[in-house]
């Protein structure tokens, strides 16, 4: 059951995402040629089949129920933030994880942070790993999950200095120190 809060963006995400611009926008914008290529490679045909963006892209990647396609899809419109999408399916009792979510991507080799295919921080890379890259190769690892715990070998003022660093020149994202430095979080601003 959703509370009322969520019951409306879903609602919102619902209307938004089934209008006749939205499946045009889905389709030429959105989708991949493989995406086209599942849905029979023609847009009338897979209007005229599936009816509505939301049904057409749950066929394309092969969803299950219609409700996580409407909050994947309105993510990838970039028609409700992430933090409220995630919220959305576990209210909805439904897998997050699979939920295609922009994540930054950390190039270890070149030393480039990237979110949302933007630069939005270079760092130099040592041969022994700097505790920013220590950080970095630790999200990377994990996925880029919402937090981490801080490297055992980091204390709350380790942690401190080093996001201090890791910010300086950043864009698009942030990081933050939770749980007395025992946790790092990151999030688009």
């Amino acid at each position: 059951m959703l509370n009322s809060e969520l019951q409306f963006w879903y609602e919102e995400c619902w209307h938004r995402t089934k209008t006749a611009k939205a499946c045009r926008d889905v389709w030429e914008i959105h989708f991949s040629r493989q995406d086209q290529d599942a849905l029979g490679g023609d847009f009338e045909v897979a209007l005229k089949l599936h009816k509505t963006a939301p049904r057409m892209w749950m066929a394309a990647k092969s969803l299950q129920h219609e409700h996580v396609a409407v909050v994947q899809l309105a993510l990838e419109m970039e028609l409700v933030p992430q933090k409220r999408a995630e919220k959305l399916l576990k209210a909805m009792n439904a897998d997050s994880s699979n939920l295609d979510i922009e994540r930054p991507i950390w190039d270890r080799q070149r030393g480039i942070l990237t979110y949302r295919g933007k630069c939005v921080r270079e760092v130099r890379i040592f041969s022994k790993p700097s505790n920013v890259q220590t950080i970095l190769d630790a999200f990377e690892t994990a996925n880029w999950v919402e937090f981490i715990e801080a490297p055992p070998n980091f204390d709350s003022d380790t942690v401190r200095e080093t996001l201090r660093s890791l910010k300086e020149k950043l864009s698009l994202i942030t990081f933050e120190q939770r749980s007395s430095g025992t946790m790092i979080g990151w999030r688009e601003v």
